[in-house]
């Protein structure tokens, strides 16, 4: 399988970098699209892959409340890239993720201003905890953003791997199920401007903080379980089958494909998660 020691404690994982795969979670949550949000192969973060684009008007997309993103614990990770076509207006913001609802301050928002800094705040107003200096983000190019909140008062922001805001605080009141939205506010709110731009590999850790200080920039989309190997027959020759991946407690088919006999027998099945799976 492939190495994600964390993998059990994501919450969310959309690469959005495959246009057959469609704006989809990996970890079963319904992504529900608004405006004219869609795939694209225009621009993606890694070679031959598609993104995500939002045209800045009325493009979002809203998941529903699950006890996944009460992030009241203190510890979270927020992952994804982003390549702004354009910033928000001056003095204006775009809340790219938004936990929870606006006015509240139970949630969470990672927001991008029109000055090019990034900040990560609760949705009470302005408040923001922590934000980088102006000019961080910037239109035109790819950055990869992860946004760490290590414990219930210590917060750090990343781009590219380098710190680019904090250690800062986020102080965290009791909270429960929220819903979640991507690209804009959930609020007709029109203070918040919609994100306008290419947005690719979402992954929400919750319960993890990834990285207390700078690390290296990611080269390839973030890892996710896999099953692979090879088939072949008698005489080691690669043979071409049906390969079936089950979970064993309820015996649902959770992935199946064909060995490939041209590359040694080889197969990959990628899994929602690492437990309780059978190959056949």
């Amino acid at each position: 399988m492939a190495a994600d020691s964390d993998w059990n404690s994501v919450v969310l994982h959309a690469p959005f970098n495959n246009i057959a795969a469609g704006i989809t979670d990996v970890k079963g949550k319904t992504i529900t699209v608004a405006g004219g949000a869609a795939l694209t192969l225009a621009q993606g973060r890694f070679s031959g892959e598609a993104s995500l684009y939002f045209d800045g008007t009325d493009d979002r997309l809203t998941l529903a409340s699950s006890s996944d993103f009460d992030f009241s614990g203190g510890v979270v990770t927020y992952r994804f890239s982003i390549r702004p076509t354009a910033l928000p207006a001056s003095g204006k913001y775009c809340r790219i993720i938004m936990v929870g609802t606006n006015g509240s301050s139970t949630g969470q928002h990672v927001a991008i201003a029109g000055d090019g800094s990034i900040h990560i705040g609760k949705p009470v107003g302005s408040t923001n905890a922590t934000g980088s200096a102006a000019g961080v983000i910037t239109t035109g190019v790819w950055q990869d953003i992860e946004v760490v909140v290590s414990n219930a008062s210590t917060v750090r922001i990343f781009r590219n791997g380098a710190l680019v805001a904090g250690p800062g605080s986020l102080t965290l009141q009791s909270s429960g199920a929220n819903a979640l939205a991507i690209g804009r506010d959930n609020s007709v709110d029109p203070v918040d401007k919609f994100y306008n731009g290419y947005f690719s590999h979402l992954q929400i850790t919750k319960g993890v903080a990834r990285h207390p200080a700078a690390f290296s920039q990611i080269t390839a989309p973030h890892a996710r379980p896999e099953i692979k190997g090879i088939v072949t027959g008698d005489s080691d020759e690669p043979l071409a089958r049906r390969i079936v991946a089950f979970n064993r407690k309820t015996l649902a088919i959770t992935g199946e494909t064909t060995s490939n006999p041209v590359t040694g027998g080889s197969y990959v099945i990628p899994h929602n998660n690492y437990t309780d799976k059978h190959v056949v």
